[in-house]
């Protein structure tokens, strides 16, 4: 499925699941796929994860209106922030 939307796409793909999901069942069907951690808990993870999502009831207001939304961090330096956010 990951090849089937990258190719269909051209387009990377991250995984976004629970750290026991991403340990149990991607890592050993896809060692080196890109992964965003959905536990709520804000932690160091090894270099597969790009993105932790730390709060998943944050949320954002602009104008006066608010909006719910995740609240993310990338897991990198900003050099590696520049490569990942890159577009081609």
């Amino acid at each position: 499925m990951v090849t089937r939307l990258e190719n269909t796409y051209q387009q990377g793909v991250i995984i976004q699941a629970k750290q026991a999901v991403l340990t149990q069942f991607v890592r050993p069907a896809l060692p080196h796929q890109a992964e965003w951690v959905v536990d709520g808990k804000l932690q160091h993870y090894a270099s597969p994860v790009q993105l932790i999502e730390y709060d998943a009831t944050g949320r954002l207001t602009q104008s006066g209106q608010s909006q719910a939304v995740g609240l993310s961090v990338f897991n990198g330096t900003r050099r590696q922030w520049a490569t990942f956010s890159h577009d081609d």
